[in-house]
């Protein structure tokens, strides 16, 4: 899953005069899209959230009015799916293994693939752990 906004260095910087009276996650949303990064309003929340969002260098919050005299900093934060498909070393129990078959008793609850709320500790992330030459296959 390719993130676009994971290699920024930030922190990316605003002045928030345009934004006088908008939500500060409306504002920082328009002005990512404005730098051409396609950010969704609930991944700049997130950010804000997590206190990778600024306003004259304090934690804020999404809802936050802006009066127009702020500086914003935004340090990018990667998509968490960005990792999901990395190996994870996951207590598996093999039955059968040889060069053409694995043969895995999955235990009940565990997760067959990543998908969002379980994005590592699957038993894809495992089987990767076990055979890394597995991520090579579509």
């Amino acid at each position: 899953m390719q993130d676009e906004v994971a290699n920024v260095s930030g922190p990316l910087q605003w002045s928030a005069q345009p934004g006088r009276g908008l939500r500060l996650d409306r504002f920082l949303t328009d002005c990512m899209k404005q730098a051409g990064h396609s950010v969704s309003r609930t991944r700049v929340q997130d950010w804000i959230r997590l206190g990778a969002v600024r306003v004259n260098e304090a934690l804020c919050s999404p809802a936050q009015k802006l009066s127009g005299r702020e500086t914003l900093e935004v340090w990018p934060q990667p998509l968490e799916a960005s990792n999901a498909f990395s190996p994870d070393p996951i207590d598996l129990t093999i039955a059968h293994l040889d060069e053409q078959v694995m043969v895995v008793d999955k235990p009940a609850g565990l997760v067959v693939h990543p998908a969002p709320g379980h994005w590592r500790g699957t038993l894809m992330n495992g089987l990767l752990h076990w055979r890394p030459a597995l991520a090579a296959l579509p």
